[in-house]
């Protein structure tokens, strides 16, 4: 039987090896908002990759980050809104 360990790191190479062409988008173009587009695809694998990580090395404080990392994303501000906390 399959472990969980091998299959979190053949989903974390195979989320990577997917981030490879966006890599190219981003370069590329041919427009601004395919630029666009391909560096937030780039953010949301990350945030993912950041999950697996964790699970992977049964790291609580990875999910923490994660979450930090997409709340800090969608925070049009240089700080976090942690349920009515500010992490500046």
């Amino acid at each position: 039987m399959i472990e969980t360990e091998t299959i979190l790191i053949c989903a974390g190479l195979g989320l990577f090896l997917m981030m490879v062409p966006v890599i190219y988008r981003i370069i590329k173009g041919p427009t601004a908002i395919d630029r666009i587009v391909a560096v937030n695809v780039i953010g949301t694998k990350t945030a993912v990759l950041l999950i697996i990580i964790g699970a992977l090395f049964d790291n609580v404080s990875m999910f923490v980050d994660c979450l930090l990392y997409t709340s800090d994303a969608a925070d049009e501000r240089s700080s976090v809104d942690l349920g009515g906390r500010r992490i500046i």
